[in-house]
């Protein structure tokens, strides 16, 4: 299991204990990581898609918490990359979709519809609350890198204002977080062992902060980037970026119905890469039982092919 998944596990028993803190973890949730179905005549649908069945079962519970009411889970087995189970939750009833989006200010009384605005503090009173928020953000769209000189944790956001408010919202705690864009994306980052600390205490992760200091490798990751500084930083964005540019290229040759008819290894490469995005190539070929070169080879191969189709 991956870092990601041990951490996300271990947050989400820490289920908010309060009305307040269960309403800001949904809000993070619907408007960082669930999507909206129009189906007409003014009828919408909400749904969460993850191939994390906690994080899924986790929203089921929020839902339950806050409006009283119980959304359909379900599950389906997706034959790329080389085969995974996606997890879904769906809030069917069009009127309860439409008084959460009311509750939460992306539905007006007037019946406007505003996506990817900047996120409303009023709807998150304290403390708590805003450490509620930042772990279901993270529970929907977060993830740790783990790359070998150092660590990075991210939030993936579709809207530059709703992440410059995360952004802003996690500065609250005296955490240091940037954005930029990748592709279509806009990432919230946050660099260093120190920022990255301090992100796991606020979302009360605290096994994964004694691995860190724990962990040989953290510690001359820490003592690299004192030294080293830019290049640090540098690295770790090349890691990143590379993670993004081999899962646009898998996406690309899946949609085009190209991978399944690739070779076992590519296949291979594939399932890994869209399974841990936050794993360096090293790790990645450990995981595959081959060379780091061999398994950069497969990748770099994935990128071409998709090039090929564009």
């Amino acid at each position: 299991m991956s870092l990601n998944s041990n951490i996300k596990d271990r947050i989400i028993n820490s289920f908010p204990a309060d009305f307040n803190s269960a309403s800001a973890a949904l809000y993070a949730l619907i408007i960082t990581s669930f999507g909206i179905v129009f189906r007409g005549k003014g009828k919408a649908a909400l749904y969460f898609e993850s191939s994390h069945a906690p994080s899924v079962s986790f929203a089921f519970k929020l839902v339950k918490e806050v409006i009283s009411f119980s959304g359909e889970i379900s599950h389906r087995r997706v034959n790329a990359f080389g085969g995974r189970t996606v997890y879904r939750l769906d809030i069917p009833d069009s009127s309860v979709t439409t008084m959460l989006l009311h509750n939460y200010g992306i539905l007006s009384p007037e019946g406007v519809l505003t996506l990817g605005g900047p996120i409303d503090t009023g709807l998150i009173p304290d403390e708590e609350a805003k450490k509620a928020f930042i772990l279901a953000a993270f529970t929907g769209c977060g993830l740790i890198m783990e790359p070998s000189r150092g660590y990075e944790a991210q939030f993936t956001l579709s809207y530059p204002k709703t992440a410059e408010s995360l952004r802003e919202l996690i500065a609250d705690f005296g955490i240091i977080a940037k954005t930029r864009q990748l592709k279509n994306d806009i990432i919230v980052y946050i660099k260093r062992a120190e920022s990255v600390e301090n992100l796991l205490a606020v979302i009360g992760e605290t096994p994964a902060l004694f691995r860190m200091y724990d962990t040989e490798g953290f510690r001359g990751a820490r003592a690299r980037a004192v030294r080293e500084g830019n290049m640090y930083d540098a690295n770790v964005d090349r890691i990143a970026a590379a993670s993004v540019r081999q899962r646009e290229a898998i996406d690309a040759l899946s949609r085009a119905g190209v991978l399944s008819s690739l070779s076992p290894a590519l296949i291979e490469a594939s399932r890994l890469r869209e399974l841990y995005p936050e794993e360096s190539t090293g790790q990645l070929a450990q995981r595959a039982g081959v060379s780091r070169s061999a398994f950069a080879q497969r990748l770099n191969r994935l990128i071409e092919l998709a090039k090929d189709i564009k």
